[in-house]
Formats: C-alpha cells, structure tokens, sequence
C-alpha cells in the first residue's frame, strides 16, 4: 500500500479517534509499524478503550485498508499528584 495514502487514511483514524463519541480521545498517537496501524497514548476509561479498535477498524475499512490495528494506550491510574500544588 502506497505511504501516501497510509499517512492520510492513518490522519482519518486520528481525526475519528478524537471525535467519534464512544472514543472522544484527542492526543492520541497513531502510526503505521511492520504492517500495523498502532495507537499510543492515554484513554480516560475502560469503556473508551473497548471502542478503540472498532472505531479504528471502521475506518481503515472505509479506506479499503487491511492493516491489523494494535492498542497500545493505557488508563492512567487516578490518584494523588506526584507533586506539591504550586504556589503562586
């Protein structure tokens, strides 16, 4: 497959990622590696993190595009800052 049409069909993947309702994650890194289209970075919940791979497939098929599609996000574990509030 052309890289050209990867890099653009991978920016669509990145666009749904961040608008599509049952992801709605923005920052999301999405590169194409060894025939894989994979996704990095942090999702708030489980529930978005399930709707990753669908969503992302949906896509690629959109495009005609048969790359596998590997989640490498985490959930970040909520709990105390790692640092003192900052004083102003």
């Amino acid at each position: 497959m052309d890289v050209t049409h990867v890099d653009h069909v991978l920016m669509h993947v990145r666009d749904a990622l961040a608008t599509d309702s049952r992801v709605g994650e923005l920052g999301l890194d999405v590169s194409h590696e060894h025939d894989e289209v994979v996704v990095r970075g942090a999702v708030s919940n489980p529930a978005r993190k399930e709707a990753l791979l669908p969503v992302a497939r949906e896509v690629l098929a959109q495009y005609g595009c048969a790359l596998v599609v590997r989640d490498e996000t985490e959930i970040p574990a909520a709990g105390a800052p790692d640092r003192d509030p900052e004083q102003l």
